[in-house]
C-alpha cells in the first residue's frame, strides 16, 4: 500500500469566543493499530496528538487532555487523548531554553503528547475519507509570511484499503520519528531528514498539500 504523508498551511477566518493556546507552530495525529499482542484490545486503534508550542505563547491548555474532532464518520464525532508528556526540543548549547525563553525569541519550542485509549472505529471510509483534526484558536502572531490568521488546523485522513472496513483495524498510520528542529546554533552542520515510518513497512509518498481556506 502507498500512502501519502502531507505537508500543508491551513488558515480558518473563523472566530469563536473559545481560548486555548497561543503560538502552536504545528503538529502530528497519528494511530496504530493493535495487533494480536494486545489481546482483548486487539483490531483496535490507539490515537496519538503531537503539538508543538512556542515557549513564549500562553500555556497549553486544557493539559489533561485534547479533543481530536471526528469528521465524515457517521456517529464518531470526537476521540478524547490524554496527557502523556511534554519535553522542551530547543537544542542543548545554543544558550536558550523554554524555561528561559523571552518574547521576541521564537526558537524554544516543547512537544506534547496525547494519546487515546483503545478504541473501536465501525464502518467503511467513503472514497473522501474519514477526517481527524484538531483546531486551535487564537494567536500565531509570530507567523511572518501571512496576515490575520485566527487558526491552527491539523489533520490526518484515514481511507479504506480495497473496500475494507476500519472494524477489526487493518493498518496504521505512517509517523515521522524525527523530531522537528526549530533552532541551529551558529556554526553547526546541519542535514534534514524529516524520517518518516510506516510500521507496516508501506512505501511513503510526499507533497504538498492545499491550504484549506
Amino acid at each position: 500500500m502507498k500512502k501519502h504523508l502531507l505537508f500543508f498551511t491551513a488558515i480558518s477566518l473563523l472566530l469563536t469566543a473559545n481560548l486555548y493556546a497561543s503560538h502552536i507552530k504545528g503538529g502530528e495525529i497519528t494511530w496504530q493499530c493493535l495487533g494480536a499482542s494486545a489481546g482483548a484490545n486487539s483490531g483496535k486503534y490507539i490515537f496519538q496528538l503531537k503539538l508543538y508550542r512556542d515557549c513564549t505563547g500562553i500555556p497549553l491548555g486544557p493539559l489533561a487532555s485534547q479533543p481530536v474532532k471526528v469528521y465524515g464518520h457517521p456517529t464518531l464525532t470526537t476521540i478524547t487523548c490524554n496527557f502523556i508528556s511534554n519535553t522542551d526540543l530547543t537544542p542543548a548549547g545554543c544558550g536558550l531554553s523554554c524555561a528561559t525563553a523571552i518574547p521576541g525569541n521564537y526558537q524554544a519550542v516543547e512537544e506534547f503528547i496525547f494519546r487515546s485509549a483503545p478504541i473501536v472505529i465501525s464502518g467503511v471510509p467513503p472514497a473522501t475519507g474519514w477526517v481527524f483534526y484538531w483546531d486551535n484558536i487564537c494567536c500565531r502572531n509570530n507567523v511572518d509570511n501571512v496576515t490575520g490568521e485566527q487558526n491552527m488546523f491539523i489533520r490526518s485522513k484515514m481511507f479504506s484499503y480495497n473496500g475494507l472496513g476500519a472494524s477489526p483495524c487493518y493498518d496504521s498510520s505512517p509517523y515521522f520519528a524525527e523530531k522537528p528542529t526549530s533552532l541551529l546554533c551558529v556554526g553547526y552542520p546541519y542535514n534534514y531528514n524529516n524520517a518518516s515510518f510506516d510500521t507496516d513497512l508501506d512505501s511513503l509518498h510526499y507533497g504538498w498539500d492545499y491550504a484549506l481556506d
